[in-house]
């Protein structure tokens, strides 16, 4: 006779990995104290992480406390707290380490007790796989030391000794998979030598690079860098406005693709001195497959959107902001053809090219962020009717008629299908219009416009109308409360006629506990 043997289902990892996704350490804590099982299996994930700040100090957080788990602490993070190396030599299998301080002004008082602090955290602590260091003055000795570092992180950091700068950027890292640098002061040392690119690191396994506004590196140094990571498979470069002009940077990083310096490339964000049509559409044919296309400042053209359409299969976020090149039939092209799509960014796109275009593929989008204009479309210059064919053009213009309220009912029956949407952010971008502030007709979330067709997007979090002309009232209000419970923020004005009224509305949706991003 066989015996029946029962599981708890709270023994499956899976099971597991769900109750400490969806309950905060808080919550789970008291069910440790209720349950002896829940102890036993649960324990690890209270002690995994430990957070160091300044309330916690104060609600009277002591060592010994931590002394019996502190084998199971494999992360620390540190905020605005200076002494806490004793933590960090308590616990054995630390694995992450993230510190974040002050300002340099108030750092600048405490520097010598913070470097000791790091040095000798940084010289026993050799297991560290993960460094983020925020707001903290570098010695790149130390951190050269870490032989197991994977991840280092360091923004707004200067450097604390400056010859020990050479002790990290004239060796290779072969253990280092990401690099994120943001605003970090580095003394420009290659200048001062002759030597050609053997005197530049390289990372030969990194896969992740950041680099963001390192204003002390000519540009040509940060070319460099980026050369030196042959893996790449995410590259981020953000710039300042100030340093978009006049700029060879564009030109050397389409070179750099054209050559197949990153064979692996995946994902491209790129804030930075404004790319080609061209040369946007070069970087595009050399990457094998792209997952993230995220430019911020492009001149987006038709040739950019063909070698993008070479990617529609995989392509998992696109990102046009402040690209006014890219016209609203582009990015009906893009919503109607990639299937794969989560996150979508772009200017500006027609209710009537939604209406009239392919239906939308992308089931999956969790962010819209787009103005969607229900006014007239501009007049289609020669150029733009010959890449487009005069069966389009022909076709738009047989739209003009129809009725605005059908607009934003078809509207509203396009966006419905997106039932994982979070950010369904519509309003007007003030690039637009050139930075003055003025009101368009975009989507009204009225009821009796469609509004009702959204009751499906049960996840979202963000609405955003700025810009636009909106007529809600209380029953649109209660309505998106009481189906969108996961609502966190409105941006922009819900009532335009009325400023009372508007007023009002605001304030109930504030009362509720919603964020209200409101400029009057």
């Amino acid at each position: 006779m066989s015996t029946l043997i029962t599981l708890d289902p709270v023994e499956l990892p899976e099971i597991r990995g769900l109750i400490v996704k969806y309950l905060s350490k808080r919550d789970l804590a008291q069910c440790i104290r209720a349950s002896h099982s829940w102890n036993t299996l649960f324990i690890p994930y209270i002690w995994e992480q430990v957070d160091l700040n300044e309330q916690l100090i104060r609600r009277g957080f002591n060592l010994e406390s931590l002394t019996p788990y502190s084998h199971l602490v494999k992360s620390i993070s540190v905020t605005d707290v200076l002494e806490f190396s004793s933590l960090v030599s308590a616990c054995p299998n630390l694995q992450s380490l993230q510190v974040t301080m002050p300002s340099f002004g108030l750092l600048r008082t405490y520097q010598q007790t913070l470097r000791n602090q790091l040095s000798a955290i940084l010289t026993d602590t050799l297991s560290i796989v993960r460094l983020v260091m925020d707001s903290v003055y570098v010695e790149w000795s130390l951190i050269t030391m870490l032989k197991n570092l994977k991840e280092l992180k360091l923004s707004n950091c200067d450097t604390m000794i400056q010859s020990s700068v050479g002790d990290f950027w004239n060796r290779d890292h072969p253990q280092l998979e990401s690099l994120s640098l943001s605003f970090v002061h580095i003394p420009d040392l290659w200048e001062e030598t002759e030597q050609s690119a053997s005197i530049y690191p390289i990372f030969p396994n990194v896969k992740s690079l950041e680099i963001e506004r390192l204003t002390t590196l000519p540009e040509g140094i940060q070319v460099e860098i980026i050369r030196q990571c042959p893996n790449l498979e995410t590259l981020r470069f953000l710039a300042y406005f100030r340093e978009r002009i006049q700029s060879s940077l564009p030109n050397e990083i389409v070179r750099l693709a054209a050559i197949e310096s990153w064979p692996k490339l995946r994902n491209l964000h790129y804030n930075g001195p404004i790319l080609s049509g061209q040369g946007s559409a070069d970087i595009l044919r050399s990457m094998e497959l792209c997952y993230q296309w995220d430019i911020s400042y492009a001149d987006f053209n038709i040739k950019s959107l063909q070698a993008l359409g070479e990617h529609y299969s995989t392509l998992t976020r696109v990102n046009l902001t402040y690209c006014d090149s890219a016209r609203s039939d582009m990015l009906q092209e893009i919503l109607s053809s990639c299937p794969q799509l989560r996150k979508f960014r772009g200017v500006r796109i027609f209710a009537k090219d939604i209406v009239q275009g392919k239906p939308w593929v992308c089931s999956s989008l969790q962010t819209f962020m787009a103005f969607i204009d229900f006014g007239d479309k501009p007049e289609v210059t020669a150029e733009e009717a010959e890449e487009m064919g005069q069966s389009t053009i022909s076709t738009l213009a047989t739209l003009d008629d129809l009725d605005v309220k059908i607009l934003q009912q078809a509207v509203f029956e396009a966006l419905s299908h997106l039932n994982n949407l979070r950010n369904l952010s519509v309003g007007l971008e003030l690039s637009i219009n050139e930075g003055v502030r003025e009101f368009r007709h975009g989507l009204d979330f009225k009821l009796g416009n469609g509004l009702e067709l959204l009751e499906g997007l049960k996840d979202l979090e963000i609405i955003g109308v700025s810009n636009t002309f909106q007529d809600m009232g209380m029953e649109e209000i209660e309505w998106m409360l009481a189906h969108w419970r996961r609502l966190e923020q409105v941006m922009g004005t819900c009532c335009y006629r009325d400023k009372q009224t508007d007023l009002w509305l605001l304030r109930h949706l504030s009362s509720q506990g919603i964020t209200v991003d409101y400029v009057s």
